[in-house]
């Protein structure tokens, strides 16, 4: 399979800010003021993307040893690239001596990125090409990876309506482009510039009237051969900001297991009863690898590569696990009903890949946590029934035509579904670790108690609402001491429950020999149900979406995970 992936982006070349209420004690007083706390621009890209050839062979069998038994084994050999770059935009670095590595090919290219040809100038003291370490062009050599199969099924001598099914697999993930894409933000294809704004109790030393002070360009030393403030001799003294990846990366892989047993309840009905399992290595991940200690000083001096700002790198070495307890109950035709339903229980872990906010260094053992999108219960039950009236059914049958013609051939049909909240993690706003990144974890003093109002989701005393709902409530989370990390976990709380009911009703009118007119009337969330997003949290479809809380804005929501009711009619003409 040939995959390919081509974009360019130039969203970022005019800046971004932020602001935290450093100064004022309010973000958006701040704003107003303009006074960021940081700001972060990048030169514009043109074309570039990933591209490279995925090969698989697969063999597999199936034989009965015995008459009641059932194996199918089966062996899969891929070879697997981390993806050459378009133009050989790509990069990783090497942590050993804290250089930037890029293709070795690139040096004969006429033109790679606008910022190019004066990046890697200004840069090239921090550069090393993948000859020089004995890389392919890719950067990261390709892998040979195998993945057995093995599945079981087997029908007990002893009963006829039992079947107990098994199996096991290794599966290996396609690397996500977007991650090795991403390893193009960093020079020298582009210069991401991070500058952090003077902290209080100074004033503001930079506003929106040049907070770049300049274009984008790296600045000469001034004092060539030199030590940088930093204390590293090098062309350049500027400190861009890395988006890049380890240079020896492996395949993520999932190892898959089940075992079910399966019951013929009737012969219109039956149960099954499964457990089911995975664990996932290599997981796909980044990791902020040039966050400082926490401490007082300079960020900068204090980072672990201090010639760089952040360096978000993009790794395979997270890992993942799930399991789960399933049944399903399914009726078919039974009376005119037709019926499924199920309810799972399960636990997912992981150490945070999905996270919009990467972990630093230091907080990568402690990440280790619930899911982003783990639910603990998940039920649902959707049914189709053929009411019972009009010819050849239980009422009446011998009612006459006109009011045959009104009352046969309906159907009514709905679908319920009901889960357990998404875990959240609460967080504090500011620089507390004085580490260069906000949404820190607070201290957990106590047990977080949840009120699960859409004014007070969690107690927090600064919050009137709270108080108001539990006058006894005591705090649960605080900031900690000044220059240190909070000692709370990822995803220690849970947002709201999630139910819904769609409900419809539908009739087909006979036009002629293979024609038929379908009216439905669907109602979406039948009861006008509303799901509550975390606080502070996005809305979106329903499944996990990480959500940043300031501990002080007293964990008010503010959107819902689902849509208002909605009444759909249609007409459909089937042949």
């Amino acid at each position: 399979m040939y995959l390919k992936h081509v974009f360019w982006i130039g969203s970022n070349d005019v800046g971004s800010f932020s602001f935290n209420g450093q100064y004022t004690g309010n973000g958006f007083a701040d704003f107003l003021l303009g006074s960021p706390s940081s700001g972060t621009r990048s030169a514009f890209q043109t074309t570039y993307g990933v591209y490279d050839t995925f090969k698989a062979f697969y063999a597999t069998d199936t034989f009965r040893p015995l008459p009641n038994l059932t194996l199918t084994a089966g062996l899969r050999f891929e070879m697997n690239p981390f993806y050459h770059g378009i133009r050989d935009t790509i990069s990783g670095f090497n942590y050993p001596t804290g250089q930037i590595v890029v293709p070795a090919g690139i040096q004969n290219l006429p033109f790679v990125q606008p910022l190019f040809p004066v990046l890697l100038s200004g840069f090239q003291d921090r550069i090393l090409f993948t000859n020089q370490l004995n890389l392919p062009q890719s950067i990261t050599p390709s892998e040979r990876d195998w993945a057995p199969r093995l599945g079981i099924a087997w029908k007990p001598r002893s009963s006829a309506r039992d079947v107990v099914r098994a199996g096991y697999g290794i599966y290996f993930t396609f690397p996500d482009t977007n991650i090795i894409n991403n390893t193009v933000v960093s020079v020298p294809f582009t210069y991401v510039q991070t500058i952090l704004n003077t902290l209080p109790p100074l004033p503001p030393g930079m506003t929106f009237a040049n907070y770049f002070q300049g274009p984008l360009s790296p600045t000469p030393n001034p004092n060539q051969g030199k030590p940088c403030p930093f204390g590293i001799a090098l062309i350049s003294c500027d400190t861009p900001a890395l988006q890049t990846s380890e240079i020896n990366l492996h395949q993520q892989y999932t190892q898959e297991w089940n075992l079910s047993i399966e019951h013929q309840l009737t012969g219109r009905a039956a149960l099954t009863l499964a457990y089911v399992g995975n664990k996932t290595s290599h997981l796909q991940q980044f990791v902020r690898r040039n966050d400082p200690p926490p401490g007082p000083g300079a960020v900068q001096s204090r980072r672990p590569y201090p010639q760089w700002g952040t360096i978000n790198s993009a790794e395979w070495g997270g890992r993942g696990n799930y399991q789960a307890f399933q049944s399903e109950v399914l009726i078919r035709g039974w009376q005119d009903l037709s019926l499924t339903g199920s309810f799972v229980y399960a636990k997912c872990l992981d150490d945070g890949t999905d996270e919009l906010q990467a972990p630093a260094t230091q907080l990568v053992g402690q990440n280790y946590a619930l899911c982003d999108f783990n639910q603990k219960y998940t039920s649902s039950i959707s049914a189709n029934y053929v009411l019972p009236f009009g010819t050849s059914k239980r009422f009446l049958g011998n009612a006459p035509g006109l009011i045959q013609h009104a009352i046969q051939n309906w159907q009514i049909s709905g679908n319920g579904t009901m889960k357990s909240g998404l875990p959240f993690t609460p967080t504090i706003s500011i620089d507390n670790a004085n580490t260069g990144v906000g949404n820190q974890r607070p201290n957990i003093i106590g047990t977080p108690v949840l009120l699960d109002n859409v004014s007070c989701w969690y107690y927090s005393s600064a919050n009137s609402s709270c108080v108001s709902l539990y006058p006894n409530g005591q705090n649960a989370l605080a900031i900690p001491a000044q220059y240190t990390y909070g000692n709370s976990g990822r995803n220690i709380l849970t947002g709201d429950r999630f139910f819904q009911l769609n409900f419809a009703v539908l009739r087909e009118f006979p036009m002629a020999e293979r024609f038929k007119l379908q009216f439905r009337a669907e109602f979406f969330n039948l009861f006008n149900h509303p799901v509550f997003s975390t606080p502070g949290g996005n809305s979106g479809n329903g499944l996990a979406s990480f959500s940043s809380i300031n501990i002080s804005s007293g964990s008010q929501v503010s959107q819902t995970l689902n849509s208002n009711r909605i009444l759909e009619f249609a007409l459909k003409v089937l042949f």
